[in-house]
């Protein structure tokens, strides 16, 4: 069942005049946008939204543990499982949603995540968001969000911050870049390193030169 905060969220974005999420449109498209990530949840998707409903949501596959990234810090939020990826994901290459099947998503609308929901169909069936990421970011970045995506970390990360977790994986990331190891392509490498340029990541100069070269 849609819980009510995401009932009203998606009422909002209609009110304002969005035209979102047309099942006949998807069913034609194939589901584009499905193919190249998964879409983004907010915290009222989840519901009840504790740690131990969250970990479980995320040990059978339907979610994985992504990160929004500001100067210095690493905030984690949710997107539906991608295939070939693990509950956490936060520096891995974004690819097909594991949800999408020829018969379309396996998610109910009321369980859809709020971002494949709350998109305005385009030409060519290539849709836009109706809500602005900051918006996103904002509930994520809630204290008591915060708190109990605290608590989901201890499991994948043990007591280390995210912040901290982030820092290593910038630099595991950098090291193979260096070391001719790396093998995601030259998209992805060049969406991490924009990523860690938000962290304020210090990227040795040889490895953007490699990363572009």
């Amino acid at each position: 069942m849609m819980t009510d905060e995401k009932w009203k969220f998606i009422e909002r974005l209609k009110n304002e005049g969005h035209v979102l999420f047309r099942k006949e449109l998807c069913s034609k498209c194939g589901g584009y946008c499905c193919e190249k990530e998964a879409c983004i949840l907010f915290p009222f998707d989840i519901s009840p939204f504790t740690s131990e409903n969250i970990i479980y949501l995320l040990e059978k596959g339907f979610y994985s543990i992504r990160a929004f990234f500001e100067p210095g810090n690493a905030y984690a939020f949710l997107t539906a499982r991608e295939e070939g990826n693990n509950a956490f994901a936060v520096l891995s290459s974004h690819k097909r949603c594991s949800h999408l099947t020829e018969n379309g998503c396996l998610f109910f609308d009321a369980e859809r995540p709020t971002g494949g929901l709350a998109l305005i169909p385009g030409p060519a069936y290539r849709c836009t968001n109706a809500y602005q990421y900051e918006e996103a970011e904002a509930l994520w970045k809630d204290a008591s969000v915060v708190k109990v995506m605290d608590e989901v970390l201890k499991k994948y990360i043990g007591n280390h911050s995210l912040t901290k977790t982030c820092y290593y994986l910038f630099k595991g990331f950098e090291h193979s870049i260096l070391n001719d190891t790396c093998s995601y392509n030259f998209a992805t490498k060049h969406a991490i390193y924009h990523k860690g340029l938000q962290f304020k990541f210090s990227f040795n100069p040889a490895t953007i030169d490699k990363i572009y070269s």
